[in-house]
């Protein structure tokens, strides 16, 4: 396994996903736009500019995580992207149990776990941004006696962004040991 190669494979890999779903993103956006401006009447307009200025803040705030994280990491791109499934379930695996691999493994789990290292703790900040949003989301919500299955699909919201940040950190912690016990920090 050529470790450049691997890198490659994974960058062209990722290149294709945020190709779909930007595609993807826009045509949602799109769509909610036209609906927003047909239920809209009068004050048609605000619809879209509110979701282009969205739009504009959201890829803003992607692009200075994708540059913190180049700059900290050396690349925004996972290694274990340009891997096929069963390798890359068995290296996270390993990462998670602190068991040992086979070099050519063992080297790219190393290189994971120093860039979990380096990186979750960015990659956590947008989670924790959207739980605050949607707690205020909350408090507006119950403020406004809204219906409870609004508020019910608020709270899930929020339990799944926190079980995202609970996950993160607990793959920090278990980077951080696999590299005290294999590679350097």
């Amino acid at each position: 396994m050529d470790i450049e190669e691997i890198r490659g494979r994974a960058t062209r890999r990722m290149g294709i996903y945020y190709i779909v779903l930007a595609t993807l993103s826009l045509l949602l956006i799109a769509g909610a736009a036209v609906l927003g401006v047909r239920a809209g009447g009068d004050s048609s307009w605000v619809v879209p500019l509110i979701m282009a200025a969205g739009l504009l803040l959201t890829a803003g705030l992607i692009a200075v995580m994708a540059w913190v994280v180049r700059r900290r990491a050396g690349t925004f791109v996972s290694p274990l992207w340009g891997l096929d499934h069963p390798t890359r379930r068995r290296i996270v695996r390993a990462i998670r149990t602190g068991g040992r691999l086979p070099p050519g493994e063992q080297e790219l789990a190393v290189a994971e776990a120093t860039r979990v290292r380096k990186v979750s703790v960015i990659a956590v900040v947008p989670f924790i941004l959207v739980i605050g949003l949607n707690l205020f989301q909350l408090t507006l919500q119950i403020g406004e006696g809204v219906a409870g299955w609004r508020i019910g699909l608020t709270v899930l919201t929020v339990a799944c962004f926190g079980a995202v940040i609970v996950y993160q950190v607990l793959y920090h912690r278990w980077s951080g040991a696999y590299l005290a016990r294999f590679g350097s920090s």
